[in-house]
């Protein structure tokens, strides 16, 4: 574990865990809103978000 406590490992995977849920949860918005205009499209939409919202929380979690 390279010189981490147990505690800090399971405090990074649950870190990891709620960004993951956070991106999934937010790339919901833009699927909602495109919704009407077919299914390819909201799964596309759906897909952006989710990496949007995936980079941005990153970046403000971790940092560069």
């Amino acid at each position: 574990m390279s010189g981490q406590t147990f505690g800090e490992f399971v405090n990074e995977w649950q870190n990891g865990v709620l960004l993951l849920f956070a991106a999934l949860v937010l790339g919901v918005i833009p699927a909602a809103i495109v919704s009407q205009f077919g299914p390819a499209v909201t799964l596309l939409a759906f897909a952006v978000g989710t990496a949007a919202a995936f980079v941005a929380l990153s970046y403000l979690l971790y940092g560069r």
